[in-house]
């Protein structure tokens, strides 16, 4: 019961500058993206000639399975907009 009441005034007295929003977000290397892109355009050309009645090249299929993983892990987290280097911020080529 005593935990219920501490919880409780913890609630009803906190204000919002004692509030610390934490917010994580992911970004993928810059370069990355372009990467995600090509495996995008194979994925495309894959599914688009299974749907003409292309045989399942499991190989194919198993390799942009395995780059679209190595894209992921790629990925990093980061708590604010400050803290994300040039690396991992996207531009066209």
């Amino acid at each position: 019961m005593k935990t219920l009441i501490e919880t409780a005034r913890k609630f009803l007295y906190t204000t919002e500058e004692d509030i610390k929003l934490e917010e994580r977000f992911l970004r993928l290397f810059g370069s990355t993206v372009h990467d995600l892109q090509k495996v995008t355009s194979r994925l495309n050309t894959f599914c688009n000639g299974q749907v003409n009645g292309n045989d399942f090249d499991e190989k194919e299929f198993n390799d942009i399975v395995n780059k679209l993983k190595g894209i992921k892990l790629d990925t990093k987290a980061f708590d604010s907009e400050d803290e994300v280097p040039v690396t991992y911020q996207y531009k066209k080529k």
